[in-house]
């Protein structure tokens, strides 16, 4: 039997405790956002917390049901403030992550941009030799080990902030779950989180949902899997949003 993890419950009073129906300036507010909103409060734009909640008991009960069929994930993070979390959260939880900058093509020319991943990863040895490798390559060799062993484009995507991914996952068809504020536009997104993006306690509270989703799916497809009964189990079936919340 999988290890049980411990219980972690989020409700509407721990998400406004941290910040997370902050939205930006009302001026600034787009139009996508006013599905979510309460309203204003001294020019501010407020989040509905309910929505926000919804949208996280969707969201994990997605990446519980793409690990538990064997999918992999891809954490995508560009933000500084962020850039750790992410390594954490990708780590944490056995998926893919980039944590310091989106690769253009990376969906879409697959090929291409793998032979340049790779490149990064692999610093020239007669440089190396020499000593004369830079200690910027090293650095820029680290952007992408989160991808290292990604051999084919990820099932699903996470993005924890507003990296510009310029359509890829919409061209090669692959779901996107994405943390939106009010002033963010989220027509390429396929599962938004309306929440505010410059709360850290929320990030931190996220993660650890995001990292428990993952691990408990893959521990429900090790649980079944001696039994034969992973093709025919019912997905829909699984308790993953309310135990969660």
């Amino acid at each position: 039997m999988p290890k049980k993890l411990r219980k972690f419950s989020v409700d509407p009073y721990v998400l406004q405790y941290q910040n997370s129906f902050l939205g930006f300036s009302s001026a600034r507010t787009h139009t996508n956002a006013y599905n979510y909103l309460l309203g204003t409060a001294g020019g501010q734009a407020i989040i509905n917390p309910e929505e926000t909640l919804v949208a996280i008991r969707r969201v994990l009960h997605i990446l519980k049901k793409v690990t538990f069929r064997g999918g992999r994930t891809l954490f995508v993070s560009t933000q500084p403030t962020l850039a750790r979390l992410c390594r954490v959260v990708g780590e944490q939880s056995g998926q893919f992550y980039l944590a310091k900058r989106w690769v253009p093509g990376l969906l879409t020319n697959w090929k291409k941009s793998r032979e340049h991943i790779h490149k990064k990863l692999r610093p020239d040895p007669l440089m190396q030799a020499a000593g004369k490798l830079k200690y910027s390559d090293l650095q820029k060799a680290n952007y992408y080990r989160g991808v290292e062993h990604m051999t084919r484009p990820p099932d699903l995507i996470v993005r924890l902030d507003v990296t510009p991914l310029y359509g890829e996952p919409q061209r090669v068809n692959v779901p996107l779950i994405s943390v939106v504020d009010s002033d963010t536009p989220s027509d390429d997104v396929d599962y938004p989180i309306p929440a505010n993006t410059k709360s850290l306690r929320f990030y931190h509270t996220l993660a650890h949902l995001l990292v428990r989703a993952c691990n408990e799916g893959k521990a429900l497809r090790t649980e079944l899997e001696p039994y034969g009964v992973e093709e025919h189990f019912n997905l829909s079936n699984i308790r993953g949003v309310d135990d969660v919340a």
